[in-house]
């Protein structure tokens, strides 16, 4: 009776270990600095922004801007960011302020490109949007269904996929955008395709 009671046992033992499948472990946690020291260093590089350049076009204008970003705060309860761009036009002597906010918990990905290329691949005419020094474009994207909020001056937040910071070199560029990934893998955000 004693064997009855041991190969059934056996034989639900090698049916449930034979129909399971190697997993693997879940992702271990991003290594390198906190939160606090990465949003730290985020803000410190957003506020660090202040350039001038001119834009030239094939027609042989130009015309000159000034960029600088202000009002920057990252902060890690909530993994919160937001700052002001403003884009001074040095020749018309007006601005234009861009706030932005977003959640990094919230975000997918980050990409860096040359506002030049920006223009030509939005089907503008490259020799149009020629700068110099070039101005490198940092864009944040959203996951779907999630929405980052920018204004332009006093105008009502609005929902965006997409919130854009404009920097004065690639370099620089690279850099923040590693850190801006870094906090967002930190804050639980990124591309959640688990077969990407």
């Amino acid at each position: 009776m004693t064997k009855l009671c041991v190969v059934p046992s056996v034989l639900i033992f090698a049916a449930v270990t034979a129909g399971a499948q190697n997993v693997p472990p879940p992702p271990k946690p991003p290594s390198g600095p906190s939160l606090e020291v990465t949003m730290k260093y985020i803000e410190d590089k957003l506020n660090g922004v202040n350039f001038t350049t001119i834009q030239k076009s094939n027609t042989g204008d130009s015309h000159s801007w000034r960029l600088k970003i202000t009002s920057a705060q990252g902060v890690p309860q909530g993994c919160m960011l937001s700052w002001r761009l403003t884009q001074f036009d040095l020749d018309e002597k007006n601005a234009q302020d861009t706030y932005s906010r977003l959640s990094l918990g919230d975000a997918k990905a980050v990409t860096v490109q040359s506002l030049s290329d920006y223009y030509h691949q939005a089907g503008f005419d490259a020799d149009d949007f020629l700068f110099f020094p070039q101005v490198y474009r940092l864009t944040i994207k959203m996951q779907s269904g999630k929405a980052a909020h920018s204004h332009i001056d006093a105008e009502p937040d609005g929902d965006v996929t997409e919130v854009v910071a404009e920097l004065p070199d690639k370099e620089y560029a690279d850099r923040l955008a590693k850190a801006i990934v870094h906090a967002i893998e930190l804050c639980g955000g990124g591309d959640n395709d688990p077969f990407r």
